[in-house]
């Protein structure tokens, strides 16, 4: 089972890298890594699972980071991704796109994203915890 899931998504991956032309491709992996998306998934990820660490002790943090990882960690996202950004944006917008976040204020935006991200998680796991608890059981 392994191996086909394996097989699937470097198929997945050899047909989004056949999507995007050249010229886009490399645009589109520029952007992903300027922007620091991946870094913002594996903040999104950490904060999930210190989250639930917090409200539940005793669990065990590499089984639910596990858990994160496999179903939005970036090895499954970023061929997706990939084609996503691939599919909204011209060539001409990721040029201006990357040229931004070369430049010290895109920088900082793509550096700040990531800790943004972790945070308004934490701040939404914490409101639905609240919230699950002043619910009267039926």
């Amino acid at each position: 089972m392994f191996k086909m899931i394996m097989v699937g998504l470097i198929l997945c991956i050899n047909i989004s890298a056949a999507h995007a032309d050249g010229n886009k491709l490399k645009l589109v992996s520029e952007y992903l890594e300027l922007s620091k998306v991946k870094e913002s998934f594996e903040a999104s990820i950490e904060a999930s699972v210190e989250e639930i660490a917090k409200q539940e002790p005793n669990s065990n943090k590499e089984e639910i980071r596990a858990f994160f990882n496999a179903g939005m960690g970036w090895h499954v996202l970023e061929a997706p991704v990939i084609n996503i950004v691939d599919s909204l944006f011209t060539i001409q917008e990721l040029k201006d796109i990357n040229t931004f976040y070369r430049s010290e204020s895109g920088m900082a935006f793509a550096t700040k994203s990531a800790v943004m991200s972790a945070e308004i998680i934490r701040i939404t796991a914490e409101n639905l915890s609240k919230q699950m608890g002043t619910q009267d059981p039926q």
